[in-house]
């Protein structure tokens, strides 16, 4: 490209095979602006038109396009401010709070953009030095970075040639939130529960199996608000526990009950024995809904909302559940965001709170559901035969989610005693 009678280049910003960047001064509108050059055609006037009038806060607004040569050049608003490289430079790395701040206002920006018609738009350039802080705003641009054979934000299987596609950029958000939170590009090791929550989240979104990497950036911002009400409610006093638990049901209320009762609380800490189990099996052996008695408050309450019955588990305590009845689409790809409602609701009432899970789904439900649960617990009827199970299992999910090992323990049910291993 040469400078035009408009268009004054000041400095080339980017260039390799597929792109060429440029600042330039806007002589008409009398300001900075950048200047993309690439070879790639627009598919028609129509896109073109469509192109122009994307507007959305915080991503520049594309003024212009024009053909120089043999390339196609799209010219769009210089956003001038501290990137988040120079701000954790200068100032050390993100709270908690900040990170998910500027982390869900660019996932919103990436949402409008991947739900374009007819065809999304792939940012394909995430990262650190693209994205602007001014104040209190946030801007994602699209300026590039100089060494691309270095670039940690590019998702691996874009570098063997894969079409690009809205998980490219999911890897990228991953990449970008991780290094807000620590200022580095290393895999973090928390300790603390929300912490750890953000280690999952960072997890899912850069999975090298495609088929387990989160393929909607909106499951990702409802994933993100999960964690900031958790965050909220673990701050306050009367925050109540939530448990992710696999086993037969009669070991699970034989264990509540000795929970309630335990005067040590390493394992558990329940204030008292009002405990609700919200049960996900399906068609599950051990499941007898005869057994369960419906409490009439309870059902009223619940009545109003979902019309989900909720029940004692045994007559007479105060141990309630919500039973199969609570059916949930795509089992085997399960997300919990069809619980957040029913967990809200009933938080306030209970002293904990247990998700009884199936051992057949196990995996692919603790993928999504340990980021809502504060412990992961394996109730065993059957130690001799389920050890191999439970093994294989823990050392799944703590090696793959980076877990704490005191978060994932299993209770051995024999006789009336209580025994805690921890893996």
């Amino acid at each position: 490209m040469v400078s035009s009678e408009r268009y004054k280049i000041l400095k080339l910003l980017q260039k390799n095979t597929k792109i060429t960047r440029y600042l330039v001064f806007d002589e008409i509108d009398k300001c900075k602006k950048v200047i993309s050059e690439t070879k790639k055609k627009l598919n028609s006037e129509d896109m073109i038109k469509d192109t122009l009038k994307i507007d959305y806060p915080g991503l520049p607004r594309i003024t212009d396009i024009f053909i120089s040569g043999e390339n196609h050049c799209t010219v769009c608003e210089y956003v001038e401010g501290e990137s988040v490289f120079d701000y954790i430079n200068e100032k050390g790395v993100l709270d908690i709070y900040e990170s998910l701040d500027i982390f869900l206002k660019i996932l919103k920006m990436i949402k409008f953009l991947h739900e374009i018609k007819p065809e999304p738009i792939i940012h394909n350039n995430i990262h650190h030095d693209n994205v602007i802080l001014i104040d209190e705003e946030v801007y994602l641009i699209d300026y590039g970075i100089k060494d691309e054979k270095k670039n940690p934000y590019i998702a691996p299987e874009s570098i063997i040639g894969n079409f690009e596609n809205k998980q490219h950029d999911i890897y990228s958000l991953g990449i970008l939130l991780n290094y807000m939170i620590t200022g580095n590009f290393k895999k973090p090791q928390y300790s603390n529960k929300q912490q750890s929550s953000i280690d999952i989240l960072i997890s899912r979104c850069t999975m090298l199996n495609l088929n387990k990497r989160f393929d909607d950036v909106g499951v990702v911002i409802n994933e993100c608000n999960r964690i900031l009400n958790k965050i909220k409610a673990e701050e306050s006093e009367n925050y109540t526990p939530l448990y992710a638990t696999i086993g037969i049901h009669k070991t699970l209320f034989k264990m509540v009950k000795l929970f309630s009762e335990q005067k040590d609380k390493s394992i558990i800490n329940l204030k008292s024995k009002k405990v609700l189990i919200i049960d996900t099996d399906v068609l599950h052996p051990s499941f007898n809904p005869n057994e369960y008695i419906l409490n009439e408050s309870f059902q009223k309450l619940i009545d109003r909302e979902d019309k989900v019955p909720l029940k004692p588990a045994v007559k007479g305590t105060e141990v309630y559940i919500i039973p199969c009845d609570l059916i949930i689409e795509n089992y085997e790809n399960i997300v919990f965001t069809q619980l957040e409602k029913v967990i809200s609701d009933y938080a306030e009432d209970f002293d904990a709170i247990f998700i009884k899970c199936s051992d057949f789904i196990y995996d692919s439900l603790t993928v999504n559901s340990i980021m809502i649960a504060d412990q992961t617990i394996f109730f065993m009827n059957n130690p001799l035969y389920e050890i191999k199970l439970f093994n294989s299992i823990s050392r799944y999910l703590c090696s793959r989610h980076n877990m704490d090992k005191k978060r994932f323990n299993f209770i051995m049910d024999k006789s009336d005693s209580k025994k805690e291993i921890v893996t």
